[in-house]
């Protein structure tokens, strides 16, 4: 079978990562050049280290290369199996008469890689005794220029990544992001110290993280290091193709790669096959990933479908692919030592349908014979709630209100009735206590809106609140979940027309086309404008969020099929919108009240737009002007 998926190799490491480089740079890329209006501090190994070390608790380490010019740090997150993977990674060549392995000062190649990756181009031949870091590693190192290492990366990974690699054969320093922009990647040259970063996440000083931008996924960043330390540095980027989405009109915030002028294009670093068309690109819609069976019934399937066989195969088939990439980032979780019987699972909840759909997929593949789970396997449903502590019934937002719904809803259908509901109540003195350390996370983020919707994030999967029992009966005791793996339902909206408002307004003006090429620029703007920032709030708190929409092969269903499939905008609120989405929710045995709800964005439904935006400024902040 052609379309049979080969053994996956998978990485999970959740890392923070930083390397510095000190000495002269004689070429910046104009997306790193640093602002003439920010004063800032220099940035330092000290500081990096400190701020990377939230990200992962359980082992850290520093390494030095090309003469003490370039520091390397990891802070590593253990999200398999009993014992950490030591990061900085150091290749050892197995073949000491090999010249080509080895930088000019005779030093090894140093990898610092931080994802969950799922390839299905690995060897099938690498051997199980031999690690995941290790592979990519020696791949790495076996790479002559940066040029094919950035191949490899490309043509090897599925899943979200960052790597920081001191690459001996060329006697570079390289950094690079998924093209997605999955896990947070930020960078900094501060011209009079003569200091380049590169960090997962910036120091928690103000005046030390200005002046840090998002690296653009445009490709990989070389820093080609000068020999035998003198000269300058000079940094280059190893372009993947990119494609224009957008001329002479620059979104709010946007960053500066590609759009210093005002009628430059706006660039697309993501897969040519992914720009969305009306009528699809393929039929590779209507094929199922092996290995995964239908759950849904034929009398299911005919009472939401009628006769329209190309809507209940594709609602078979987004199922089926949303239920894979689901099953992809649950299996080997593994479990620190000690923590044995506690939740391992959390899934960031609003009780929406895009969470509701989550939650239902988490334990229908749990209750799956092929992951090393049984049924009494916990999940905690986490949700937040702003107000104030001294008016009773403030904490009672929207998305408290569909969250509980949703938390029964989910035990009633579910057979080991495994979730449990997690109010997570923050009021204005929380938010004052947080708000320096959530303004250097959210960095180079900085509007109102990075405050209200990052703040709700931060303080979800900080995962401290109080317990909902399956009677509905609350325990006011403090509880603090130890789930690793939070689950979002990120992506929905971007891939079928979830935003009401901007998405309406695209097709009432321009139809469908327009629509199609609005969706196409979301999710080539989510780097930028979604993806950093969460990942360094969540990650912060030593979480790791897995986002299954964002999965590729997911991505690659949706965008090979028919658009008249997946959402209907001449349709109301609740229907037309993700229509898929919610047609799946009804085939899972989710109530049609459920189906049906209406997009509520998280800083409306939880209220954090009331307590973080009422004391700020009204200010349109560039993402790369942190002031």
């Amino acid at each position: 079978d052609s379309h049979r998926t080969p053994p996956v190799i998978e990485v999970k490491l959740m890392c923070g990562l930083a390397a510095l480089y000190f000495g002269a740079v004689s070429l910046v890329p104009k997306w790193l050049a640093p602002s003439t209006e920010v004063t800032s501090s220099p940035p330092l190994m000290g500081p990096l280290l400190d701020a990377i070390r939230p990200r992962g608790p359980d082992q850290h380490g520093v390494l030095r290369r090309a003469s003490g010019r370039v520091e390397l740090a990891a802070a590593t997150l253990l999200l398999r199996g009993n014992a950490p993977v030591f990061q900085p990674a150091v290749f050892f060549d197995e073949n000491p008469a090999s010249d080509l392995l080895a930088s000019p000062s005779g030093e090894s190649t140093v990898l610092l890689f931080n994802g969950q990756v799922f390839s299905t181009n690995a060897p099938a031949s690498l051997a199980d005794s031999d690690s995941d870091t290790a592979f990519l590693l020696r791949e790495i190192a076996g790479c002559r220029t940066p040029e094919c290492v950035l191949a490899f990366l490309d043509d090897t990974l599925r899943g979200p990544w960052t790597v920081i690699v001191y690459h001996a054969p060329s006697h570079s320093l390289l950094a690079a992001r998924d093209c997605l922009g999955r896990r947070s990647l930020l960078a900094k040259y501060h011209s009079e110290s003569q200091t380049l970063a590169f960090s997962s996440v910036s120091p928690a000083s103000v005046s030390e993280c200005r002046g840090f931008v998002e690296v653009p996924p445009e490709g990989l960043v070389v820093v080609e290091l000068p020999r035998r330390g003198a000269g300058s540095a000079v940094v280059r980027t190893v372009a993947r193709a990119r494609r224009v989405i957008d001329v002479g009109r620059t979104p709010p915030g946007a960053p500066r790669a590609g759009m210093v002028d005002s009628d430059a294009p706006e660039w697309s670093y993501l897969p040519a096959h992914w720009a969305r068309q009306a009528a699809g690109v393929s039929d590779a819609w209507r094929r199922r990933p092996m290995g995964v069976g239908s759950v849904l019934g034929p009398q299911m399937m005919e009472e939401l479908c009628g006769e329209n066989e190309n809507l209940a195969q594709a609602v078979e088939a987004f199922v089926a692919n949303l239920s894979e990439a689901v099953r992809r980032r649950l299996k080997a979780l593994g479990q620190p030592a000690g923590r044995a019987g506690e939740p391992r699972i959390a899934v960031l909840f609003s009780g929406g349908v895009d969470s509701m759909v989550v939650a239902r997929l988490v334990d229908l593949v749990l209750n799956g014979t092929e992951l090393e789970n049984d049924t009494s396997e916990v999940v905690d449903l986490v949700n937040v709630a702003f107000g104030d502590s001294a008016v009773e019934g403030s904490f009672e937002t929207p998305d408290r209100t569909t969250a509980s719904r949703g938390y029964i809803e989910l035990n009633e259908v579910s057979k080991t009735k495994r979730f449990r509901l997690v109010k997570i109540d923050i009021s204005r003195d929380d938010v004052d206590e947080n708000r320096a350390t959530l303004t250097t996370l959210l960095c180079p983020a900085s509007t109102p809106m990075d405050y209200s919707i990052g703040g709700a994030l931060f303080f979800c999967s900080r995962g401290i609140g109080y317990l909902v029992s399956p009677s509905g009966s609350e325990n006011q005791m403090r509880y603090e979940t130890t789930a690793r793996v939070f689950f979002s339902g990120l992506g929905a909206d971007e891939l079928l027309a979830g935003y009401k408002g901007r998405h309406r307004n695209c097709f009432n003006r321009g139809g469908l086309s327009t629509l199609l090429e609005e969706l196409d620029a979301d999710l080539s703007r989510l780097w930028w404008r979604n993806l950093g920032r969460d990942d360094r709030v969540v990650s912060y708190h030593g979480r790791d969020m897995r986002c299954p929409f964002l999965d590729e092969d997911f991505i690659e269903f949706i965008c090979s099929c028919p658009a008249s499939l997946l959402f209907d905008l001449t349709k109301g609120d609740g229907e037309g919108d993700k229509a898929i989405l919610r047609l799946a929710a009804r085939a899972l045995l989710l109530s049609h009240a459920t189906a049906g709800l209406p997009k509520k964005a998280i800083q409306f439904g939880s209220r954090s737009k009331h307590v973080f935006e009422k004391k700020m400024p009204l200010q349109r902040a560039s993402i790369h002007n942190f002031q």
